[in-house]
């Protein structure tokens, strides 16, 4: 959320345009931290199904831990761009990456299932490597 824009492309504003789901007096802001990298990875999944027609429909789903403001905070500035709060209409999904994973954990109890949650929010592993890192200095 805290990366610079990257170059603007020109296919942005038209993939944009076709989707009809975002408000045009908000173009300029979805160019802008911390929502542009949020607005371009919803762009792609809609360019999948409007501009090049290789699917019916598609939706986006932005994943975030519960207690990360910035992503937090990100989304309900991304929201504001958005036409509608239907997600049906707009295709645009913020989930809570631990509520995912209590969803998923009550249909199985996969090996992968542990792994995603120890890969993506033992976030004690990060608490560690970073005093690890701190000491090392």
């Amino acid at each position: 959320m805290d990366e610079l824009p990257s170059t603007h492309k020109n296919i942005y504003d038209q993939v944009a345009e076709i989707s009809e789901i975002f408000k045009k007096e908000k173009y300029l802001e979805l160019r802008q931290k911390p929502i542009q990298q949020i607005w371009r990875d919803h762009l792609l999944s809609i360019s999948m199904y409007k501009s090049n027609s290789d699917y019916e429909n598609g939706f986006f789903v932005f994943l975030f831990p519960k207690n990360n403001i910035k992503c937090k905070n990100a989304v309900e500035l991304y929201k504001e761009t958005l036409v509608s709060t239907d997600e049906s209409i707009i295709g645009f999904y913020d989930i809570i990456i631990e509520d995912f994973v209590d969803i998923v954990s009550e249909i199985t109890n996969d090996k992968w299932v542990a792994d995603f949650i120890d890969r993506y929010l033992n976030f004690e592993k990060i608490a560690n490597l970073e005093l690890q890192n701190k000491n090392n200095l």
